[in-house]
Formats: structure tokens, sequence, C-alpha cells
């Protein structure tokens, strides 16, 4: 119940119009309570004052597709800063959640038996009829993706979201906006904007395995982390007569991956891509040559390289489209008995939170030739849940420190710092130096050393 407290009191009306003038507030409720028994009407009563509401939550509406099922793109979205006075700004910010269905609803309503506690799903609309010890709802994972991580709008300007990372085709989209900020400080949303197309297939499956074990005992995929390893990326696409098709697909990977193979229809037969594209995060196979038309089905293999950092990593994937449509996500499921894990996870095995550690020369020589004039240290950060603290230091072979290249809070990851054989403002001497990294995470720390050399 909220807590009034008192902004004017009359005793004896006799005016039609009444307007009372107070100090400026922060205000939620404000009420209006005649001190006389008899009978009254109210024909209007309006408030006005300065500001903004400080906090407030926008949820869309269940936009839905009337042709069925999209593949969704991107996301504009143009904000503005709104201020009063001299406060300094970034006080104020808005948060954009996405997600995406199959239904009208991301509930799932259910009648409860006061005896036997047994559930029965219904309509919402009986839900609405029950009391509460006779009802519970539970959220449809099966059929809603959960909210997005929030994309967070500060200042003036447009802002993107990719939404290819949300499961589909979908039906149903909906999105969310948290505004927070201050009575003099927040911010709007002028415009909000997003891309679909429709699905390059009737059905699209995907399943990742090991290369040297595509049909893995536990019917798990699992490797060591931090260590580089071959995998086999299967995909079974439907193409409906009235589809796009596709020529193309974008598999998302935990670091840079490299390219090995490509086969469709028959595993072991290779089949030259007309073009491979390699990302730091992934990589895209294209062949328009071999495209899979409308009434069409194909299994396609992609075997490549790449190192799991994480004790579990999500192989993403979709189909493309090379003449313009949208990517369609690739779904887990059985894409066919070459392969026995019907998922795009990999595991890892539980170990140190350094994984590798090496230089991209053993010797510096930094005479200004451009070759070798700096080294960079590369190493892999596994495992970790929340960032750890990292240093990566510089010593004499008496132990002493004579540069720090970086210290600062990092999470799992690939990492590369240069140095440029310098140390106090110059060049080192010639000689042999050590290289050191520490990672101190929340339970362990770990560090680990190597010799370089610099050489004139």
């Amino acid at each position: 119940r909220p807590n009034f407290d008192l902004l004017r009191r009359e005793e004896l009306n006799t005016e039609p119009r009444v307007e009372i003038v107070f100090p400026e507030q922060l205000l939620r409720f404000i009420q209006l309570r005649i001190l006389v028994p008899g009978a009254f009407e109210i024909a209007e009563m309006e408030v006005y004052g300065d500001g903004f509401v400080p906090r407030g939550r926008y949820e869309s509406a269940f936009l839905s597709f009337v042709e069925g099922p999209v593949n969704l793109g991107r996301l504009r979205i143009t904000a503005e800063s709104l201020r009063l006075g001299d406060e300094p700004s970034g006080l104020a910010e808005a948060r954009l959640e996405v997600r995406s269905g199959k239904d009208e609803s991301p509930q799932i309503f259910y009648s409860v038996d006061p005896e036997t506690q047994d559930e029965t799903e219904i309509s919402q609309a009986d839900y609405n009829r029950l009391e509460e010890n006779r009802r519970t709802v539970r959220y449809d994972s099966q059929n809603w993706s959960n909210w997005s991580e929030p994309l967070v709008l500060t200042a003036d300007g447009d802002y993107e979201l990719d939404l290819r990372a949300l499961p589909g085709p979908r039906s149903f989209f909906q999105f969310a906006l948290t505004f927070t900020g201050t009575s003099s400080q927040i911010v709007r949303v002028r415009d909000l904007e997003f891309t679909f197309s429709p699905p390059l297939a009737a059905n699209a499956l995907g399943e990742v395995a090991l290369d040297d074990e595509p049909i893995p005992l536990a019917g798990v995929a699992s490797t060591v982390t931090g260590q580089r390893a071959r995998f086999v990326y299967g995909v079974n696409g439907s193409v409906g007569r009235g589809d796009p098709g596709f020529d193309g697909i974008r598999i998302q990977t935990p670091d840079r991956p490299e390219f090995v193979s490509l086969a469709i229809d028959d595993p072991a037969s290779v089949v030259v891509p007309d073009s491979v594209h390699i990302e730091d995060d992934g990589l895209s196979v294209f062949f328009p040559s071999r495209a899979i038309g409308a009434g069409d089905s194909a299994k396609v293999w992609v075997r490549f390289d790449t190192t799991p950092l994480f004790y579990s990593t999500l192989f993403r994937g979709w189909l493309l489209d090379t003449s313009g449509d949208l990517p369609q996500p690739l779904t887990a499921g059985d894409t066919g008995e070459e392969l026995g894990t019907n998922s795009l996870l990999v595991f890892g095995s539980l170990g140190k939170a350094l994984g590798s550690f090496e230089l991209s020369t053993p010797v510096v020589t930094p005479n200004g030739d451009g070759s070798n004039d700096s080294v960079d240290i590369n190493y892999d950060l596994v495992f970790l849940v929340d960032a750890a603290e990292v240093s990566v230091t510089i010593h004499d072979l008496s132990g002493r420190i004579i540069r720090r290249l970086a210290t600062d809070e990092q999470g799992a990851g690939r990492y590369s710092v240069n140095w440029d054989a310098q140390a106090g403002g110059g060049l080192v001497p010639s000689g042999h130096y050590i290289c050191r990294i520490e990672v101190r995470a929340q339970d362990a720390s770990f560090d680990r050393s190597i010799l370089l050399a610099v050489a004139y």
C-alpha cells in the first residue's frame, strides 16, 4: 500500500475548476479523497510535471508472420538520449531483448489436481477461471527461445542486433525494452525495424562429431579442451517445391578454423567448393555449382580443424543462399547414419585454465627490416566461467621484470600480445629473455614461461 503525503487539504470548495500547484517531486501515485458524504462527479483530472519516468519496461505484442515461419536477419534500432538541466550524461540506458517462437504464447497453462498434484494442460481461458492453488504455468522452452542477451543503448545513434542467433525458422517474434534513467535523463527509442525472408528449406538438421569418432559410444562428441581437433559437420537439408534452396553452409567455431574438405551426398566423395571464407569465429563454404534447389534434398559434410576453448562448445550452423535470401539456422538432429551425436554440442575435459602458450618466433631481430622485428605471444584461456586476472611479463635471466605487456581481466578465448624488444624506453641488449604468463582464476592460479632470444 502506498504511503501518501498531504499536498493540499480544502475543507470547502465552491469553484468548478480546481488547480493545485506543489513543489516538483518524484511521484508514482496521486490520490484524490472527497471529504463530504454527498454525491459528486469529476469530469476529468490531469497531472502535469517535468522530467521522465525513471524506470519502465515495454514488451511488444507477439508479432506473427502471415505467410508462416521466416528466417530473421538483422534488427536496427535508433536511440536518442533526452536530458533536462545540467545533469551529467551517461546515467540512462535502454536494454533491448528479443525472442522467437513457433506458436502464439511462450507459456503453457496447466490445471492442478489439489489431491494428487497431477497436471493437465489447458487453454489460457480455462486457466484464468481457476483459483491460484488449482493452476500453474510454465515457460514453453520447446517452442520459444529464451530472451536474448540485452543490447544496451546509452547514446544517440543507430544500433544493430544480429537475429541469426535465434532459432528458426519461426512464425512469431517479440522484443522487449527496459528503460532505466533518472527523473531528468532517459533514453528514447525512435525507430525499430528488422529484416526477414522465407525459409531456404522445409527442413534443415545438423550434427557435429569428431572426424575420427563419428559415432561415439555414448552418443556425445568429446575432446580435450584447448587442443586442436578435426571435426565433421553433417547437414541434412530438404527443400520444398516453393523454397529457394541453398548453396552454402556457415559454421560458427570457438576460434579461427582451418577448412579440410567438403562432401555432398556421399561422405567419401570430396567436392571442391566454389569458395571458402574463413573468419576468426567460423567458416562459410559455398557450392553454387552444386546448389540444392527446389524439391531436392541432400546431405552435406564439412570437415574442419579448430580448438575448443570451453567445457561445452555449441557449433551453430546456417544454410546460405548466395542469391540474397537470409541464412537459415540449423536445428540439432539426426542427419543420417553417418554420424551418431544428433547434437551441435561438443564437450571437453576439465583441466587447467591456461591452454596453449607459444611465440610467433623464438628469436626477435629488431633491425628495422620488417622481419621478426617483434614477437607475438599467443595463448588460450579455457574452462573459465568468470574472467581471470592475466599478466604477461618479460624478464631477464635473473628473474627481474623488465616489461609488463598485459595486466587485466580476460575470459575464455584466444589472445595475442606483442613485444617489440623494448624495455625502459629503448631496445634491450642481445641475449636471452623469459616470457612469463600468469593466470589467476577463482579456484587456482597457473603460470608458464618460455625462453626467447633477442639478436641484432
